[in-house]
């Protein structure tokens, strides 16, 4: 029942892993989702176990997010995310930024679903 899937040749109860995808993926605001530290307190495993059950968890998240076709409108932006270099420079020109699109499905009321692409193959394209 459990081959092929992240619960695979699990030990603990399968209860504790649905609360621990509930945890990771609901974390109330200012944080969402969850560190592996939160998870070892609220379940009472190991840190060993909460990291690797936070891992499975986000890589199942990303799995299933990648098998959604964006529809319709789509608005997309890009930015640069990284430490500043020597030099100082900001921006665009800032070598040590790694560069980040982003797309957005446009809804009446709200956003759909979003996609990254990280890190953008061709800064050129851009």
């Amino acid at each position: 029942m459990t081959a092929n899937t992240i619960f695979h040749k699990t030990r603990k109860p399968l209860g504790d892993w649905f609360w621990a995808i509930f945890l990771v993926a609901n974390r109330t605001p200012p944080r969402r989702g969850s560190s592996a530290r939160q998870l070892q307190r609220d379940l009472g495993i190991s840190y060993p176990t909460a990291w690797s059950w936070c891992h499975k968890i986000r890589r199942a998240m990303e799995d299933r997010d990648t098998r959604y076709t964006l529809r319709g409108i789509i608005e997309l932006d890009d930015t640069y995310i990284g430490g500043r270099k020597k030099s100082r420079k900001r921006g665009r020109g800032a070598r040590s930024k790694v560069p980040i699109l982003v797309a957005v499905e446009s809804r009446p009321k709200g956003c759909g679903h979003v996609t990254l692409q990280f890190p953008i193959a061709n800064r050129q394209v851009l």
